[in-house]
């Protein structure tokens, strides 16, 4: 995650319901970049989505505030169910 991203998530941070976070990113792994959003909005839930599976992102973020968990490769509606489920819509 680029320092432009979080300076936009922390501008705009009232407004943002929820996050989704890729595992590995090019700047920034989700480790650290989930560690730097809660240290903006500790409230603010994150879904992580990852290509390396459920028990190595469980590995990787045990101890964590995760709200979700998408495993790649994922669908539109499983992208919606996740987020309903996130943010108790469903």
């Amino acid at each position: 995650m680029a320092p432009r991203a979080f300076r936009l998530f922390e501008e705009n941070q009232d407004h943002i319901t929820a996050v989704i976070l890729d595992m590995t990113m090019a700047v920034m792994g989700g480790e650290e970049a989930l560690d730097r959003i809660k240290a903006i909005r500790s409230g603010v839930p994150v879904i992580i989505s990852t290509g390396y599976g459920e028990l190595e992102a469980a590995r990787h973020f045990a101890g964590k505030d995760l709200a979700g968990l998408l495993e790649k490769p994922y669908s539109v509606s499983q992208l919606m169910e996740t987020i309903a489920v996130v943010l108790g819509r469903s």
